[in-house]
């Protein structure tokens, strides 16, 4: 299965000269600073198996402002690595295009779940795992439970 990650929300961005961009989130700074670390930790590791646990990390957080390095070091990443697309214009120009696809989606909330390229509606209420699994098409992983495990 290939997952994507947009880490934006409800954000809005603004340009601000330079070809950068200025960030604002619905539940603030600490938002922004948490979706740039995801951000970043997904394009510095592109492969799924290195960057999710990551991801998955920072958001079980209850700051995950500040749990980039913790995060990583669990995870075996290289927080410098990371942390220099955060701190430079890769991060910024990265949170740009993130802002871009998310827009391209016209979320009404979050999380927004797309499963073969359809909105699933009852997500808020589901069990994703159950959505994800039920969508898959051929031989169900082993992650999915058993049909009387539902």
């Amino acid at each position: 299965m290939n997952l994507t990650a947009l880490p934006y929300g409800n954000a809005k961005e603004q340009q601000s000269g330079n070809g950068t961009w200025t960030f604002t989130c619905q539940h603030g700074a600490d938002e922004c600073q948490a979706n740039l670390i995801e951000t970043c930790g997904i394009v510095t590791y592109p492969n799924q198996a290195e960057w999710f646990p990551f991801y998955s990390c920072i958001e079980g957080s209850s700051s995950p402002q500040t749990a980039g390095p913790t995060c990583a070091s669990q995870t075996s990443l290289d927080w410098s690595k990371i942390n220099a697309c955060v701190t430079g214009p890769a991060g910024n120009a990265a949170e740009h295009a993130v802002a871009l696809a998310t827009n391209a989606l016209a979320i009404q909330y979050t999380p927004w779940l797309v499963i073969n390229g359809k909105h699933i509606p009852d997500q808020q209420t589901g069990n994703m795992l159950k959505l994800v699994c039920n969508a898959y098409t051929g031989t169900k992983p082993s992650g999915c439970p058993a049909d009387d495990d539902e």
